[in-house]
């Protein structure tokens, strides 16, 4: 289980009563800076940093990013977070024509496969991505 919890009260009250949120949503071209979308994209960025990051810390600072060659190679599970926040961030952003349903899915599949390649301990996340 993971120990680190997002401070999502905090957020929201910096967001609201710091940043005017409200007034960021009434001017021209932000008209989607809503508290809806906000909660939504706060909500999704804690669960992906309890979920997906945080079980990361310990296996980051064993292994460590490594230098050779000219080429960064991350700890074992960092490439594969990462692909996920891609897909996730673009989930929560993207509000038009159908497409959240098929990122959903999308996001659906790679968190499975993420997680059978972790129970086979697996280093081809992904269907064959292999870690650098």
């Amino acid at each position: 289980m993971s120990a680190y919890t997002a401070p999502l009260k905090d957020m929201r009250f910096v967001l609201n009563e710091l940043a005017g949120l409200a007034a960021v949503a009434a001017l021209p071209g932000y008209q989607d800076a809503t508290q809806d979308t906000a909660d939504a994209i706060l909500d999704e960025a804690a669960k992906f940093a309890t979920e997906v990051l945080d079980p990361l810390n310990q296996s980051g600072d064993q292994e460590g990013s490594r230098w050779k060659d000219g080429a960064v190679t991350t700890p074992k599970g960092f490439k594969e977070a990462y692909k996920l926040f891609c897909v996730d961030a673009e989930l929560v952003l993207d509000r038009g024509a159908g497409r959240l349903v098929a990122l959903a899915e999308r996001t659906i599949r790679l968190h499975q496969e993420l997680r059978h390649d972790e129970k086979r301990n697996s280093p081809h996340a992904f269907g064959g991505i292999r870690r650098a």
